[in-house]
């Protein structure tokens, strides 16, 4: 018994140390487009510029940082959750009319047919990364199963909204360090006024226009006054090739490229050198998995939320303006960049109990001057939410440091996997005690192939798994922020720059 408890403390300090950094998000220092003078159309924006200029909308964010580890194998973690929140209340219990619009099903998202067909958002939206969609859609089950006991009773069930980009070319995404309670620290770190954006949440590890991308965001008011109405935009930004980027209808894409473009006359990002492991060690397929993406490819998520009296319906054509906002931006939708769009609006409730058999909502018109408004300020506050995703982000490296340290942790790894093969008994003894003090405790008793399944996981990483964290240490890939000053430059000469 003493063996056991020693094998469970020091994988306790273990799992400790390989913890992921996590942290919410303050807002950042970077100019947003305004500031240096570029405006992109013709509306006036909403007191902050931001999507919580529209009724009680909040958005929260966990940003995951941390330098890989080796218990189990893994590189950098440069990833995060964001949420976007309809109102402060219950969703689930007072719903708002939402749609879902798809520009180009290459992605993953959750939850978009039931919005498409019943007209309702009854939960925060979650973004995030591609392979870490089920533990944001598990965080949201949790924060509306604590909120209303009846679901799954007498309530129903549960219809969470998630979205992702990959953020693979900065990130382990394999690593799968996002957990349900992420989502839930980033739900508890929603509020109202400015947001966070650039690489923050699920925006830490993104790429747009092949510079560091993330997450902007942007509104439009339709007038002032009774009668107006405001829109506002979040972009998690993560698509474009370099050469096609356009602000303010400047092919900005032509004249200002990233390191190690073609053309590019800023310094190229040398990738870490490949340690003594990998070339033996990393199979091609982890190798090339590992490996810095071609430019352009990823994919967009954009959410709308609005004050305008509009139904699902309606929303559904705001959403599809979204893609015009995108496009002014220089991106022609490619086959590899799957894009989304959630849309709801603020300007009433539907309650989860209806009190009556019918419900009466105001009515938006649609022969008048109204939805022609609605479809710009849409158009002009996407194409400014990715534009101050790209201001707004910093430099994130895949940290040439945790990579090579990842390679002679796979050095190590595939040693001790060698002689854990040599003798299977006495290696696999510990570890097995300590997973059925840990994971294994909550695998449920009486089922012997899921304690087989945990049993083989204990026994510690195969060096399939070691080699895939030391492919790694070959490819070092950096997202580099947008020149700011180079930028002013480039725009005030060609004339997309007006104060």
């Amino acid at each position: 018994m003493a063996v056991a408890a020693e094998v469970a403390e020091v994988a306790a300090a273990e799992a400790a140390e390989n913890e992921p950094m996590r942290t919410t998000a303050a807002v950042g220092s970077r100019p947003r487009a305004r500031e240096l003078g570029i405006r992109l159309g013709t509306m006036q924006p909403g007191r902050i510029n931001a999507i919580t200029d529209v009724g009680d909308v909040r958005v929260g964010h966990v940003t995951i940082l941390d330098e890989g580890g080796t218990s189990p194998p893994r590189g950098p973690a440069r990833t995060g959750v964001t949420v976007v929140l309809p109102h402060g209340g219950n969703v689930f219990q007072q719903k708002v009319p939402a749609a879902f619009h798809v520009i180009n099903a290459y992605g993953k998202a959750a939850g978009g047919t039931q919005v498409q067909e019943l007209g309702v958002l009854e939960t925060p939206v979650a973004l995030t990364n591609t392979l870490s969609i089920g533990a944001a859609f598990e965080g949201l089950v949790q924060h509306a199963l604590a909120a209303n006991p009846a679901i799954g009773r007498s309530a129903g069930n549960v219809n969470p909204v998630v979205a992702e980009c990959s953020d693979a070319r900065l990130n382990d995404i394999r690593a799968l360090v996002v957990r349900p309670e992420h989502v839930l620290e980033a739900v508890a770190a929603a509020r109202p006024g400015p947001v966070a954006e650039g690489s923050v949440g699920a925006g830490t590890g993104m790429i747009c226009y092949g510079w560091k991308g993330g997450i902007g965001t942007a509104s439009r008011t339709t007038g002032s006054g009774t009668g107006s109405h405001v829109v506002g935009a979040l972009v998690l930004a993560n698509f474009g090739r370099p050469d096609d980027l356009r602000i303010g209808g400047v092919p900005v894409g032509e004249s200002l490229r990233p390191p190690g473009t073609p053309g590019s006359p800023l310094a190229s990002a040398s990738p870490a050198s490949p340690s003594p492991a990998s070339p033996s060690s990393a199979s091609p397929s982890s190798a090339s998995a590992a490996a810095p993406a071609q430019a352009g490819g990823g994919s967009c998520v954009v959410v709308l939320a609005t004050t305008a009296p509009a139904d699902s319906r309606q929303l559904g054509r705001l959403a599809r303006r979204a893609q015009n906002g995108l496009a002014w931006t220089g991106t022609f939708g490619e086959h590899g960049s799957g894009e989304y769009v959630i849309a709801f609006s603020t300007a009433r409730l539907i309650p989860h109990t209806p009190p009556a058999q019918e419900l009466s909502a105001p009515v938006l018109p649609e022969d008048g001057p109204v939805i022609d408004l609605l479809f710009q300020a849409v158009a002009e506050s996407v194409e400014e939410a990715v534009v101050n995703a790209l201001l707004g982000a910093t430099s994130v490296t895949g940290s040439a440091a945790a990579e090579a340290s990842a390679g002679q942790a796979a050095e190590t790894g595939a040693r001790r996997a060698a002689e854990a093969s040599a003798e299977p008994a006495e290696a696999s003894a510990g570890p097995v005690v300590a997973a059925s003090a840990g994971s294994a405790a909550t695998a449920g008793a009486g089922n012997s192939a899921r304690e087989s399944a945990v049993g083989d996981v204990a026994a510690g990483p195969s060096a399939a798994a070691w080699a895939g964290a030391a492919a790694w240490a070959g490819a070092a890939s950096v997202g580099v922020p947008l020149p700011v000053g180079r930028l002013a430059e480039l725009l005030a000469a060609r004339g997309g720059r007006k104060a």
